[in-house]
């Protein structure tokens, strides 16, 4: 039978970097959130890589500047590849995997296709891993895209390099509509401009993954080994602080071990751990500020954790 066009794309993507590849069996791994596209494991022939993963991004058509989900979205995947054509080659594979860009193709207007290495057979293949092995590759991509501190913090302007200017699916200047749904008097609307600058304020500043939640990860075998990292869309500037509020959520604190371990492989010295320790409160209320918004719960957290306090006393402190 022969292969539909889209097929053939997706083909010529492969041979693009293996010219001699013959696609056998494809498997649909996933659909792409909200009909987006999917992505593919694909078998080989005739070339060394026995499979490749293909990220197919086909966005519904939609003039820009309509629906803000949309266009964050559409944004979102140009930042991956970005991240894959520019970045990711700066990462040191022992500290902080990702799979290899083998090819990508902007062939077809609205379609982008990703040739990716298969992590599963590169010795990846686990969906469930520990939490330590996630904050030590979280410290080794942090460590890696450092920028040197600024006591003027990160202007809200400022060239993002091709990624988001900051990092992280839920940051204020792209959620509008989940502020707009909280009530005008809540303190986490009220303040949440001031959350926002104080983070852009911190004097160090690094690449945020921006979405690192356990099933953008794919582990090694070996207890607390290694693990690997997918999903660059939300890729861009901001403290560390933030990946790791996001990805252990509300009830982290600064006493928590797994701070302790993500501050010894970053390494970053006494002064960039004491502020990024500090601004855990500020993260985790810039966090409910979206997750409220949003409807996603957690909305007891302020109620259970004297941390919402702390935030507004580094508000108050700040002006």
């Amino acid at each position: 039978m022969a292969a539909s066009s889209e097929q053939s794309r997706i083909h010529e993507a492969i041979r693009s970097a293996f010219p001699g590849a013959v696609p056998q069996k494809e498997g649909v791994i996933q659909s792409l959130w909200a009909g987006y596209g999917k992505i593919l494991r694909i078998k080989l022939s005739g070339c060394e890589m026995d499979s490749v993963v293909v990220k197919q991004v086909k966005p519904p058509q939609q003039a820009a500047g309509r629906d803000i989900g949309h266009d964050r979205k559409v944004k979102s995947y140009k930042v991956e590849q970005c991240f894959y054509e520019q970045y990711a080659s700066k990462l040191d594979p022992a500290i902080a995997r990702v799979p290899r860009l083998l090819a990508s193709s902007n062939k077809v207007p609205g379609e982008t296709l990703f040739v990716l290495e298969d992590l599963d057979a590169s010795g990846f293949g686990g969906r469930h891993g520990s939490s330590i092995s996630v904050v030590r590759w979280l410290a080794g991509f942090h460590k890696t895209f450092l920028l040197p501190p600024n006591p003027s913090g990160r202007a809200i302007e400022a060239d993002g390099g091709g990624l988001w200017n900051q990092g992280g699916y839920w940051h204020l200047a792209t959620r509008p509509d989940e502020l707009a749904a909280l009530a005008k008097d809540d303190p986490l609307r009220v303040h949440a401009g001031d959350f926002d600058r104080l983070l852009r304020g911190a004097r160090y500043q690094t690449l945020l993954h921006g979405d690192p939640k356990m099933c953008n990860f794919c582990f090694s075998s070996t207890k607390d080994g290694p693990c690997a990292a997918v999903d660059f869309q939300y890729t861009g500037w901001g403290p560390g602080i933030l990946d790791l509020t996001y990805g252990f959520g509300l009830s982290l604190s600064s006493s928590d071990s797994l701070l302790d371990e993500y501050f010894r492989f970053l390494d970053g010295g006494a002064e960039l751990e004491a502020e990024w320790r500090a601004l855990i409160p500020v993260a985790q209320a810039d966090w409910q500020r979206f997750l409220e918004g949003w409807g996603g719960g957690g909305g007891d957290w302020r109620r259970r954790s004297d941390k919402f306090e702390e935030a507004l006393r580094q508000v108050k402190g700040s002006k």
